[in-house]
């Protein structure tokens, strides 16, 4: 993948949401939320994402950009 900022290659890897201090990683959850909902307290089209997906790393911009599967329970009522 190119960085979107630079247009350099991207170094591609793993990203993870991990909770540190607990035996189970359960807890953890990943999200996105459209901005015009990021203040709302009850985000209605906010989506549920696995906790892992595929990183891409820019070693000049520093940065890390990443792409996330839908989670198992968004998929079953996004396809309803």
């Amino acid at each position: 993948m190119e960085c979107p900022k630079c247009g350099r290659k991207c170094f591609e890897g793993v990203v993870k949401a991990e909770q540190a201090g607990t035996l189970f990683n359960e807890a953890a959850n990943l999200s996105w939320t459209p901005e015009y909902e990021k203040k709302k307290i009850i985000k209605k089209d906010a989506l549920n994402l696995e906790k892992s997906g595929v990183g891409y790393y820019c070693q000049f911009c520093e940065k890390v950009y990443a792409t996330f599967e839908l989670g198992k329970i968004q998929t079953i009522f996004h396809d309803v």
